[in-house]
């Protein structure tokens, strides 16, 4: 009889990382991330090349740190504000555990009745307070783009509030089709906001050395 050895499939398709140990490579770009050693980040790479994995990665790294409040938070599917206010809440009750331990005490109730932007700025100035770097970590991010579509000033806004702080840190990822059909009109109000994140890191293909870990 021939006996047929099963080797493991590292690759999951259509979940996440969850675990360190099954995470493989992407060295240079998380010792860049976990440096923070600017405050804006884009990561662009193609769909299922890991970007949520690394997110999550660098979410479970940040949460070893108490002096770092991470928030992951997905804004795939969002049209408009509302829908962003909503994912961001799920955000924050997913980091409850890391809010309790950093002392910050947000309301849930209390964020129901606030817009997206008031919730933002809250989280923000109570990070402040505690000297804590609220590093958001912001996954299929050409939502905030269709947002911005239908609301010319939501950028600015947005940007208002979580540019310019020393304590604030973005990590945004998207595909490479951020741009809609008429780029020429996209470029015109996202370029400010945008250039604050250049140059975009490239999630490449894993490079030979790491694919000898599987």
């Amino acid at each position: 009889m021939i006996s047929i050895k099963k080797n493991h499939n590292p690759f999951i398709v259509g979940d996440w990382i969850k675990r360190d140990e099954d995470f493989i490579g992407r060295a240079d770009l998380i010792e860049k991330y976990l440096a923070l050693e600017k405050h804006y980040f884009w990561l662009i790479g193609a769909r299922r090349m890991g970007k949520t994995s690394l997110l999550r990665y660098l979410q479970r790294q940040y949460r070893k740190e108490n002096s770092i409040l991470p928030l992951f938070w997905d804004v795939s599917g969002a049209n408009t504000p509302y829908d962003l206010k909503l994912s961001l809440l799920d955000s924050l009750d997913e980091a409850f555990e890391e809010l309790e331990n950093r002392q910050i005490n947000i309301d849930p109730d209390r964020c129901e009745n606030m817009s997206l932007l008031e919730i933002l700025r809250h989280t923000a100035h109570l990070c402040k307070q505690h000297s804590i770097k609220l590093t958001f970590l912001i996954d299929e991010a050409e939502a905030l783009f269709k947002v911005a579509a239908n609301d010319a000033n939501f950028l600015n806004r947005f940007k208002a509030i979580l540019f310019n702080k020393d304590f604030v840190y973005v990590i945004i990822a998207s595909n490479h089709g951020i741009y809609p059909q008429d780029a020429t009109d996209f470029l015109q109000f996202s370029a400010p906001f945008l250039q604050a994140f250049m140059p975009p890191d490239y999630l490449m293909p894993w490079t030979e050395a790491e694919a000898r870990q599987l």
